[in-house]
């Protein structure tokens, strides 16, 4: 397995001196960015797909917080629409063009990621394109706090008010939860449910005196979150699906609740190896199988 750890805030030249040498059979794990951008850990994971080195080249120019995710879709999925959507978050024009000329064009991802981020230029670039989903684009611009576009997205048509309170309640935005509230949204349990992934305390409290008390489904959104001090509280409400929850966790990549929820008993491992496939984990992919493999 190659491994590279480094302090340096600018990782992008060892990563590119590396990956022409790279095994394409190793396995790639790409650290999420911490708030210091220091003590990163790059474990690189390859698929047996030969990635896309050159498009690969020019996103690592981008800063960590953005290129990593674009890295880790090209090596686990090859996927570029799922790029173009991150792109799209990130403001990254060129980025967009690149995977639109490499065969790109789900227009609803990419004016998602566009609303997330908050960008009306690409989300105008996208609708040119022919993206329809207003809803869709009010929830990515309600997750990501931007109140221009969700007013945008309504005046196009947009009205699925619990949808909307969910974006807002993952983005942890209070503001918008109240407006979405004001419009007629009445899911608690959706909305706790977002809350939970995103690991908003207050939130979920909040939600809960509204009368939201799915913890099951509360407590499968922290996992994917990987939220272990909301898996408790909800375990301590009665949450118990720990299939459920274990799928939650695959999908959103944290080995250590993965772990809990098997010690508590969980066992269904095509349901947490397509949670694990969805969220691009091959690594998680591979334990399910091998799981799966053993009792068939």
């Amino acid at each position: 397995m190659t491994f590279l750890n480094t302090k340096n805030k600018d990782v992008n030249v060892l990563i590119l001196s590396k990956l022409n040498s790279l095994d394409l059979r190793n396995v790639l794990m790409v650290s999420r960015e911490t708030s210091s951008y220091n003590n990163n850990i790059l474990w690189f994971h390859y698929t047996e797909k030969t990635p896309d080195f050159e498009a690969m080249k020019t996103c690592i120019q981008r800063p960590w917080k953005d290129f990593s995710l674009l890295l880790i879709r090209y090596l686990s999925k090859g996927d570029y629409n799922d790029a173009m959507n991150l792109a799209a978050k990130g403001g990254h024009h060129d980025l967009v063009d690149l995977f639109i000329s490499k065969g790109a064009n789900n227009w609803n991802s990419g004016m998602f990621g566009a609303a997330k981020g908050g960008h009306h230029d690409l989300v105008d670039l996208f609708i040119s394109k022919g993206a329809n989903n207003w809803n869709s684009g009010m929830f990515g611009a309600a997750q990501g706090g931007h109140r221009d576009l969700v007013d945008f997205f309504i005046s196009k048509g947009a009205n699925i008010w619990d949808y909307g309170m969910q974006g807002a309640s993952q983005g942890g935005h209070r503001d918008l939860v109240d407006f979405f509230i004001s419009k007629g949204a009445r899911d608690w349990n959706w909305a706790m449910q977002g809350a939970a992934e995103g690991g908003h305390r207050d939130l979920v409290d909040f939600f809960i005196t509204k009368g939201a008390n799915r913890w099951d489904w509360a407590m499968q959104g922290a996992a994917e979150g990987g939220h272990r001090d909301l898996v408790e509280f909800f375990i301590s409400k009665g949450a118990n699906h720990w299939d459920w929850a274990m799928q939650g966790a695959a999908e959103g990549g944290h080995r250590d609740l993965v772990e809990f929820f098997i010690s508590k008993g969980a066992n269904r491992w095509d349901w947490a190896m397509k949670g694990a496939a969805k969220g691009g984990h091959r690594d998680l992919v591979d334990f399910f199988k091998s799981k799966n493999d053993i009792y068939l």
